[in-house]
């Protein structure tokens, strides 16, 4: 069939004045592809034939080698080739694979190749790390400071609710732990709430006895009035181990002039090896009616802290005695030790009503006796009940009013603090950093994003305190957006 086309073409050729002809001869020459052969004999032929190969492709005129399609197209990364229709009407179908599946899915470039970036959660938006990196992110929290503002505002009025309960807000809550109706106490542990100081603790189970006791006792000073100045006596102790105060002696022998009320015992801080002031518990202080021994033999009165009173290892307080507004020259004689030098630490007496102490402690003792056990502190784990949000929240702000017992305590590290909002069951930790300091401690504020948690309305707060250190939690405050 070829060779009739080439045939047909090349008399057509001939007839256009391809070819010279004359009465006698027919002058034809090969051209490209055609070929001519001539058979001599009684009935010579002529044989016209076609070299052409039109099954073959090139890829350009100086391509070489002729050949296939299926041999000549090549597929790229991730291109794929098919033949169909084998031995008929073929085809030859080119493909690449669906990068992007879902909606809402973004084609990245991670380096290396493209990739699919997935949607992001709703209302997340489209940014980029400082590795170049595209990542969906939550909105910023807005202003943390102004938030734990709000948040601190809150609590305080939190401590004065009545009935004592936790302070609802929108988008969040305030717990002052005025009650312990915010806390679950199932999925706590290690807790010691303490009604007096609205506060929460670590558990400190009783250990061994750690008594500290100077049991010499001599009449010597007076507490009260004296010339019309206010009095008051402070012995110093040192502590072993951190203990809890339940109890302090002192020996008392006869009043002169007609006392009246109560003798206040406060522990207080230490300060440049003085009185500080300052209770190292609001619950620090307690007041009784003394009962007297005589001129020559005195009575042991006691001052108990129910609760105990935690303190310290290795660290210096102060027992100060008080009995003010007093009538000129009436107070109540206490026992010391006038022979030997201190064997706890001596004591120190202020003139002014405990505005003011002199430097350095008189070489004796107060008769006094400590009662305390050692604590053993156990790591705490509070969590709260639940508060429903609104609509499911993808991030949150939380705030901490938080004493370092000791001043030993890491934050992040031994002090812990995650936000959950499926109920409790998953939990993300939030990093914390100390907004600065508040009445009774410091205050830890801290946002972390919660939009990888399972979803859920259902807001809790947990706090952890890790390598048997102590804590006074004083309230959490949490918000969430």
């Amino acid at each position: 069939m070829r060779n009739l086309l080439v045939l047909i073409m090349l008399l057509s050729l001939i007839l256009a004045g391809g070819a010279t002809a004359s009465a006698e001869t027919l002058t034809m020459e090969e051209g490209a592809n055609i070929d001519l052969q001539v058979t001599d004999g009684a009935n010579p032929t002529l044989t016209i034939s076609s070299t052409a190969t039109d099954e073959n492709v090139k890829v350009s005129a100086d391509d070489t080698t002729a050949g296939f399609l299926n041999g000549k197209l090549v597929g790229g990364a991730g291109i794929t080739l098919t033949e169909g229709n084998g031995g008929a009407n073929e085809t030859l179908t080119i493909a690449a694979p669906e990068t992007l599946t879902t909606k809402g899915d973004v084609l990245v470039h991670d380096g290396t190749s493209e990739t699919r970036l997935a949607v992001g959660a709703s209302g997340q938006f489209l940014t980029s790390d400082t590795s170049g990196n595209l990542l969906w992110a939550n909105p910023a929290e807005g202003d943390q400071l102004f938030n734990s503002n709000v948040l601190l505002n809150a609590y305080r009025t939190a401590g004065n609710v009545s009935p004592p309960q936790v302070l609802k807000m929108i988008n969040g809550s305030v717990d002052a732990f005025n009650s312990e109706t915010g806390v679950d106490a199932t999925a706590s542990t290690n807790e010691d709430y303490d009604s007096n100081g609205e506060k929460y603790k670590n558990l400190n189970p009783i250990g061994g006895n750690e008594d500290i006791v100077n049991q010499v006792g001599l009449r010597f000073q007076g507490i009260g009035d004296q010339i019309g100045v206010e009095y008051r006596v402070a012995q110093s102790f040192t502590t072993g181990t951190s203990i809890s105060l339940s109890q302090v002696d002192l020996q008392f022998f006869e009043n002169f002039g007609s006392p009246v009320g109560n003798v206040t015992v406060r522990i207080e801080t230490d300060s440049s090896n003085r009185p500080s002031g300052t209770l190292v518990d609001p619950g620090a202080t307690k007041a009784i009616t003394v009962v007297p021994g005589t001129f020559s033999v005195g009575n042991v009165n006691s001052w108990v802290f129910s609760g105990g009173i935690n303190l310290s290892a290795s660290t210096q307080y102060w027992i100060v005695t008080a009995m003010a507004n007093q009538a000129v020259d009436t107070g109540w004689i206490i026992g010391a030790d006038r022979v030997t030098g201190p064997i706890v630490g001596g004591y120190n007496i202020s003139n002014d009503g405990g505005v003011t102490w002199p430097s350095g402690n008189l070489e004796t003792d107060l008769y006094f006796k400590v009662h305390a056990t050692e604590v053993i502190t156990e790591n705490m784990t509070l969590v709260s009940n639940s508060q429903t949000a609104k609509t499911e929240p993808n991030g949150a702000n939380i705030i901490l009013m938080a004493e370092d017992v000791a001043a030993d305590i890491v934050i992040n590290t031994d002090l812990k603090a995650s936000v959950s909002r499926d109920g409790g069951t998953t939990f993300t930790q939030v990093t914390l950093s100390d907004a600065g300091e508040f009445e009774k401690g410091n205050l830890l504020t801290g946002t972390v994003d919660i939009s990888g948690q399972p979803t859920g309305t259902d807001m809790e707060w947990k706090v952890e305190t890790l390598n048997n250190k102590l804590l006074n939690l004083h309230g959490v405050g949490l918000e969430w957006r």
